[in-house]
């Protein structure tokens, strides 16, 4: 199988190329070289003819995972163009079909910022310019919770809280009464094999939650690092205002996956613990 995975130097993106690109052939789009790496194809998409090759390459499946989350203060058009404008273009660019693109969406609903919002558009737009021709594509949009895992960046919440911990740092954080379903790095990467696996079930427009099924608060998910580190750190509860318009639960319906056969193998005890062995060798 020909797999394509776009944003190949975000943490997601490389991790689902190092997952199977022993598997399959892959190839990944980026907007800079990444050296080392020989056993999957780069294209640049600086360069003028990214798009000829991407329909050179002819992919079975395509797999999005460029996002831009707004941390860094980016601005409206950049979100803009990152999480809408990119999409179609790829999308469009491997048109008419016989394959399937997979699209790393969000739980998140539109309302809650302008990530949220930019993402859920991009997905209604592929819906209408699939539905408006006869195209033998599969649109697959995942709803996906907040993934976690080894050597991420120190901008997520839970990499934050394990570095911190880890070092043991005080940390100021939020009541924490706000409940988050999350999953583990391995336990993401083999829902996304297992729904490789049964793309022939998916319908031309089809959505999937991806999580781990199980919603915790953020206070619960802070202090379990705390002991699962043994660390001494401080833990200060209320030193940082919620948002106004906080999500307060969220949490993945994974019966659909657990239908395809996928179940989450990693507790937050085990999977905190791969993280700190890993971060460690």
């Amino acid at each position: 199988m020909k797999i394509l995975v776009s944003g190949a130097s975000g943490y997601l993106g490389h991790q689902l190329i190092a997952f199977f690109s022993n598997k399959h052939t892959v190839a990944g789009l980026s907007r800079r070289v990444i050296s080392g790496d020989d056993n999957w194809l780069q294209i640049n998409t600086l360069e003028k003819d990214w798009l000829i090759k991407v329909k050179e390459f002819a992919p079975d499946v395509i797999i999005n995972t460029v996002t831009c989350y707004g941390r860094n203060n980016e601005s409206l058009s950049t979100m803009v163009e990152s999480n809408i404008l990119f999409p179609l273009y790829l999308l469009e660019a491997v048109l008419p079909g016989g394959n399937v693109f997979i699209n790393c969406g969000t739980s998140l609903p539109a309302q809650t910022n302008q990530y949220a919002l930019t993402k859920h558009q991009f997905v209604d737009l592929a819906k209408s310019r699939l539905h408006n021709e006869s195209i033998n594509t599969s649109f697959i949009n995942l709803k996906l919770e907040h993934f976690y895992g080894e050597f991420d960046a120190d901008s997520k919440f839970t990499s934050m809280l394990i570095r911190k911990c880890l070092a043991n740092e005080n940390i100021n954080l939020t009541a924490g009464v706000q409940k988050r379903d999350f999953i583990y790095l391995s336990d993401l990467l083999s829902a996304f094999e297992v729904i490789i696996n049964h793309q022939s079930s998916f319908e031309t427009f089809d959505e999937v939650d991806v999580g781990s099924g199980e919603s915790v608060s953020l206070r619960e998910f802070a202090e379990l690092v705390r002991r699962s580190t043994g660390s001494k750190s401080v833990l200060n509860f209320g030193a940082i205002e919620s948002r106004s318009n906080e999500l307060m639960y969220s949490c993945a319906d994974t019966t659909r996956l657990n239908a395809m056969g996928w179940f989450r193998k990693y507790s937050h005890e085990d999977a905190i613990a791969e993280i700190v062995r890993k971060e460690k060798q």
